[in-house]
């Protein structure tokens, strides 16, 4: 809503009337019956601070205030889900504006609850504003995961596991000829000629797998139907 205020610059006198028309259900019975207690003409001169102040005692009580403070005393990032820790970290410190009440307390928790390793260099980068916190903290956290994913014992995990060992696996190089495509299969590594595992049809023409009739065309007797290589015809130059 203060958003809408600020894009509109709505005026502040009719700030309050305007956000309780919005409000529905329950919230909407306890302000009539708020202001039916101090009056209508009270009711709305009071200021969006007095307002929020009193929202927050109705609908925030003190001990739910010191139960999200406990969870963010305690907020730590779990696992490596840097995004769940940031989002939750900037719920709770809207609303614990006693335990956080300046950006340097702000920045200060959001660092104590990143792993240590992330800490110590966000830390050495001495933020001052929370963006530029969470901005280091990600790109640590990226670098980490590269770091995990290009480790020894996850290299040895992938070549054990037949199903991420995608180095041993065939290669196909396709050709086009003539509108036809054209399979030929090589290990990733060495070049080395492997047997064809697709699902086209062999040629015994063209000795190559591929869909419909062949049109591979000698470079030797320009006729369709084998390779240059396994040309049989002598052809001279006045031929």
């Amino acid at each position: 809503m203060e958003t809408v205020f600020h894009i509109s610059n709505y005026p502040e006198k009719y700030q309050v009337k305007y956000d309780m028309c919005t409000l529905l259900n329950s919230a909407l019975t306890w302000w009539n019956c708020h202001k039916r207690t101090i009056r209508i003409e009270a009711a709305y001169a009071m200021s969006w601070a007095e307002l929020m102040k009193l929202m927050k005692k109705v609908y925030y009580p003190r001990n739910e205030i010191q139960k999200m403070e406990t969870e963010l005393w305690n907020l730590v990032v779990k696992g490596n889900d840097l995004t769940a820790y940031y989002r939750r970290f900037q719920e709770l410190v809207l609303l614990c504006t006693r335990m956080v009440p300046n950006e340097e307390e702000n920045v200060e928790r959001f660092v104590g609850g990143l792993p240590d390793n992330i800490q110590e260099n966000v830390i050495a980068a001495e933020p001052t504003q929370l963006q530029d916190a969470i901005r280091t903290a990600n790109n640590l956290m990226d670098q980490k995961l590269k770091g995990y994913a290009r480790s020894p014992e996850n290299k040895r995990r992938l070549e054990n596991n037949p199903r991420d060992n995608r180095g041993q696996q065939p290669v196909f190089k396709w050709q086009n000829v003539k509108g036809h495509n054209v399979a030929r299969a090589y290990t990733a590594g060495n070049n080395e000629k492997k047997g064809y595992v697709g699902s086209l049809p062999y040629c015994n023409k063209c000795k190559l797998h591929h869909a419909g009739l062949c049109t591979v065309r000698c470079g030797n007797c320009k006729r369709v139907g084998h390779m240059t290589k396994d040309c049989k015809v002598t052809v001279t130059p006045n031929t």
